[in-house]
């Protein structure tokens, strides 16, 4: 267990969090959670409604998506993520349901941060959603930048006839 100076030691060295000054982590360091997942289990689930944000603190986690197929089950492996980075934000922000499964590869501690003292912290603090909209930006462009480099390239000519084909 960490202690509530710890936790504020280490979100500071998190991007979502590098924006709060030492009292905004202390309030959430005072009400964020612990948890323990083994490798295997599965920490948020695809299409399930979620109401936290998870960092961690050590370990591996395996963000990634099922689909299911009359021969089984396939997995599309979106992201692993290690110690300092977090994951399950866009559902504290737009309360929509995880979009993937969140898997522990391997022993995985966790600080939680539930949903409703954020909104709060914002909302009392206007400013700090400047910060963290750029850090959330910051998140979209790389996946825009992942998913530019995994699709294929057509030269312009082929792509005006496939438009013009629409």
């Amino acid at each position: 267990m960490l202690t509530t100076i710890e936790k504020v030691i280490f979100l500071k060295q998190v991007p979502f969090f590098e924006m709060m000054t030492t009292d905004q982590l202390r309030v959430f360091a005072s009400i964020s959670e612990e948890m323990t997942f083994d490798a295997g289990d599965t920490i948020i689930t695809e299409g399930e409604r979620g109401e936290a944000l998870y960092v961690i603190v050590n370990g591996k986690v395996a963000i990634q998506r099922r689909t299911q197929r009359r021969t089984g089950e396939d997995v599309t492996r979106l992201a692993e993520l290690g110690s300092h980075e977090y994951f399950a934000e866009m559902s504290v922000f737009d309360n929509q349901p995880h979009s993937a499964d969140a898997v522990a590869i391997e022993r995985t501690d966790v600080i939680l941060v539930r949903q409703a003292p954020l909104v709060t912290l914002i909302q009392n603090q206007p400013d700090l959603a400047l910060g963290l909209l750029s850090v959330l930006s910051m998140r979209l462009r790389k996946a825009n930048e992942q998913i530019a480099e995994r699709t294929r390239a057509r030269p312009k000519q082929v792509m005006d006839l496939l438009d013009s084909l629409d």
